[in-house]
């Protein structure tokens, strides 16, 4: 009845409770964060214990509500005397309340509570074991059958010694009450160690199991009796200078320690210890002649010791196996008998290296193949080297301080341990010593296995001293005398590079090829270029130091890139093309992009990059005459003529000549070229005033001619408007004669000379004679340029001074006479010949 009340308490703060949350609920809308437990326990007067989250512990007699709980797992145990001790699990949710009833079921009187070893079973593989040939790991099981007395412990027996021991309410938590048969288990390692000596020997031992109740034995088995049958073996305790590297440890640099320690399951005695290292070549005895791999030592401890020696400093100790193998250790007992081939653990130190039976470690990092002695190491022949990054560098040659390696030539990286390592001094030229005993970390033979070598700066010249090369474990080969590299100088200038066409750094494409303003190969001056941009390019290679010193240029060493890529094909100062420019961007179409070049000296410096702008563009301009409007003149009037041009990118100049037939122009007016790199203009009219003209033979008219280049030096663009003059009155035209050359020049000469011609006869009245020479524009539209007006001398004559260039491929010179009413008489001087002819 009372825990009928308790119950129905319970579940009625239950209900109320529920209530309250409801009306919160309503007001507040809040959810809840902690739940409720609802403990109910027969008999009634049972004492509780509930644990549960964030350490929470609480225990109280009979059936309790426990609220403001947080969520989570706790666990219910309920316990009194004469009854079987219950527990069980819950799980406390927010909002919610959670019901355990825990029946404790009264313990039967009169029945004893009794234990028996059920058997012995393979740690392993579970299995039953023969209890006459017991080894290694085994587990002992024995069965309470409980009664009328609830132990304290069981404990298990070895030989009548308590060896382990469980507390038997710990043991049996969580188990069913109604369950009265309990299964305890021991895990017995026959074959454990205490330092290294065996816990346990070979022979008949006797195992009992018990159970305790505060202090007295309950109960206790029969005892078991099985023969514990582990095999001897042997540890290895090794000691030296040691490195782990690449799966494997390796020991030398210096003295092995070899301690063997014989584990006698057995309890036999032991008679001597053999080390035997005929299979490795090891030499034991230094101070025997020869190579001594065999010793041995009768009485404990059983320490060996691998002299470092010149014995043992051999190629075959170069990274050997040497404790693997049939016949390395031998014990041998006082009975004549012996064991070998069982070395099945090795340790150095506290670290377990190799353990093959688990008694040390689970997972030991190598085996036996793993260890090796390493004595050796061996560059006799090589040289030393001094290299450029990956290149060797000759006598005189140069690296920086950045790229600088060392090493050797012809030599063998270390088979054993590796890390091999030079110990070098750097010294000048004149033997004096600026590094010592620098350390440089090689990997084989050549540049390419070469190390960095730092700390040199600018100034002379150094040679490297190699001394010796070591390995990792300290094993060194001596240079007796010090190998010598090449003497090398330090470049860290960086050389200077100027890129300029004179044109604010602009230069211009036509054609596939980069053209510097002409088809013909020459730059914007008329200079000729050639294929490289010498006259563009001005590279330096700065001296520096003490005394001053440079590399100089790697002339294989430009770097050039069109709009930041690299330009792969140009190696060299040649001037990227449009094929390289396509091939680097996948196309070129027209428009400006920025070369970049950058210059490397021998030393490996690269300067710091300068630009150029080019402009791709082979479209043609365009021109056409907007003026005059009217094109029948009366000859001596004045009109403008207007040229307009229009290109896609940029013009350079305009030119409109007088042109008569298909041989003879000579200069209207013309403008000033454009200065290049300025501003685009893509839009011009050339304009002039000039006086109607008509051929003194009245024979057809002149023609205006326009003439427009582009900067690009693309085919100029041309415009032809005919004119019709009539002369103002109808005076006729005279005639002009050669008079003189002084002093006499030839095409091949040029010069300057003195041209005097005299005029004859006519009515029309000359107004002026305008002098002419020869030139041409790009080969295709050639023309007389204006030299200036001749001037009257008295006589009908006149004079005018002209300068001619060398070698003038057409030596000419056109004198023009225009009358006042607009006729215009033309003669040519050839001043190589002499030929003096009318031509209008």
């Amino acid at each position: 009845m009372k825990g009928n009340r308790l119950r129905t308490l319970a579940f009625a703060l239950v209900g109320g409770l529920a209530l309250l949350f409801a009306g919160c609920g309503q007001q507040a809308q809040l959810a809840p964060t902690k739940g409720n437990l609802a403990v109910n326990v027969t008999p009634a007067d049972a004492q509780v214990t509930v644990t549960g989250p964030n350490n929470y512990n609480q225990t109280f007699t009979g059936g309790k509500l426990l609220t403001d709980l947080e969520p989570g797992a706790y666990t219910v145990t309920a316990s009194k005397q004469g009854y079987v001790t219950a527990s069980k699990s819950a799980v406390v949710e927010a909002g919610k309340t959670t019901t355990v009833d825990l029946v404790l079921q009264p313990v039967q009187q009169g029945e004893p509570t009794t234990i028996a070893v059920e058997g012995l079973y393979d740690g392993n593989t579970n299995q039953p074991v023969d209890p006459n040939n017991v080894s290694g790991l085994v587990i002992v099981r024995a069965k309470v059958a409980l009664g009328s007395v609830v132990p304290d412990k069981v404990q298990f027996l070895l030989d009548d010694n308590v060896e382990y021991e469980v507390s038997f309410g710990a043991a049996t938590q969580g188990v069913r009450p109604q369950q009265a048969t309990y299964t305890f288990e021991w895990n017995l390692n026959t074959a454990a160690l205490a330092n290294l000596a065996p816990k346990y020997l070979n022979g008949a031992h006797s195992v009992k199991a018990r159970l305790v109740k505060g202090g007295d034995v309950v109960a206790t088995t029969q005892a078991s009796q099985v023969v514990f049958n582990n095999t001897d073996f042997a540890v290895v305790k090794l000691s030296g200078n040691a490195l782990n590297k690449g799966g494997n440890r390796y020991y030398g640099g210096g003295p092995v320690t070899v301690e063997v320690v014989p584990v006698l399951y057995s309890g036999k005695a032991v008679q001597s210890v053999t080390l035997n290292f005929t299979g490795s070549g090891i030499d034991l005895n230094p101070d025997v002649s020869g190579t001594q791999p065999v010793k041995t030592l009768t009485s404990a401890p059983y320490v060996f010791t691998i002299p470092y020696n010149a014995a043992n400093k051999v190629a075959t100790l170069n990274g050997a196996t040497f404790l693997s193998g049939s016949g390395v250790v031998t014990v041998t007992y006082t009975d004549s008998t012996s064991f070998n081939n069982r070395v099945w653990a090795v340790l150095d130190g506290s670290d377990v290296l190799v353990d093959s039976t688990g008694l040390f470690s689970n997972n030991p990092p190598f085996g036996l193949t793993n260890l090796k002695v390493d004595f050796y190491i061996n560059a006799a022949g090589a040289t030393a080297l001094v290299c450029k990054g990956t290149t060797s560098l000759p006598s005189g040659g140069f690296a920086t301080s950045g790229n600088l390696k060392a090493g050797l030539n012809g030599y063998t990286a270390d088979a054993g341990v590796g890390g091999d390592t030079l110990v070098v001094d750097v010294k000048t030229t004149t033997n004096t010593t600026v590094l010592t005993d620098r350390e440089i970390a090689i990997s084989g033979s050549g540049c390419a296995n070469a190390g960095a070598l730092s700390g040199l700066s600018e100034g002379g010249f150094f040679r490297v001293h190699v001394k010796a090369v070591k390995d990792a474990l300290g094993n060194t080969y001596t240079f007796s005398p010090a190998s010598l590299s090449n003497a090398f100088g330090i470049d860290d200038t960086k050389p200077t590079v100027a890129l300029a066409t004179g044109y604010t750094n602009q230069a211009y494409f036509n054609s596939a090829s980069l053209n510097t303003g002409s088809v013909a190969g020459a730059d914007l001056n008329g200079n000729s270029v050639g294929a490289t941009i010498a006259g563009w390019l001005n590279v330096n290679d700065p001296t520096s130091g003490t005394p001053p010193v440079a590399s100089g240029i790697n002339t294989n060493g430009y770097i050039w890139k069109v709009n930041g890529e690299t330009i792969t094909t140009v190696t060299t100062n040649q001037i990227p093309g449009l094929n390289d420019i396509s091939a680097t961007l996948g196309s070129a179409p027209q428009g400006y992009y920025t070369l970049t070049v950058q210059a490397t000296d021998n030393a490996g410096n690269v300067s710091d990059p300068v630009t150029l702008q080019v402009l791709y563009d082979n479209t043609v301009p365009n021109v056409v005459f907007i003026q005059p409007t009217v094109t029948a003149l009366t000859g001596g009037t004045s009109f403008t003529a207007t040229a307009r041009a229009t290109d896609n990118a940029d013009l350079r100049w305009g030119r409109v000549y007088w042109s008569y037939g298909s041989s003879i122009r000579f200069e209207a007016f013309s403008s000033t070229p454009k200065a290049f790199g300025a501003p685009g203009v893509t839009s011009q009219d050339y304009s002039g005033t000039l006086t109607a003209l008509k051929p003194s033979s009245l024979v057809g008219d002149f023609s205006l001619f326009a003439w427009v280049q582009d900067m690009a030096r693309n085919v100029p663009a041309t415009s032809t408007l005919a004119l019709s003059v009539t002369p103002a009155n109808g005076n006729i035209a005279g005639s002009l004669s050669f008079v003189s050359e002084t002093p006499d020049i030839t095409q091949a000469s040029g010069g300057s000379t003195t041209l005097t011609v005299s005029h004859s006869g006519g009515t029309a009245q000359v107004k002026a004679i305008h002098v002419y020479l020869w030139s041409n524009n790009d080969g295709t539209y050639d023309y007389y340029n204006y030299v200036a007006d001749a001037s009257p001398i008295g006589g009908g004559q006149y004079a005018v001074v002209i300068t001619a260039p060398a070698n003038l491929s057409t030596p000419s010179v056109l004198f023009v006479v225009e009358y006042d009413n607009g006729l215009a008489l033309g003669y040519t001087y050839n001043y190589d010949s002499g030929a003096f002819t009318s031509v209008f």
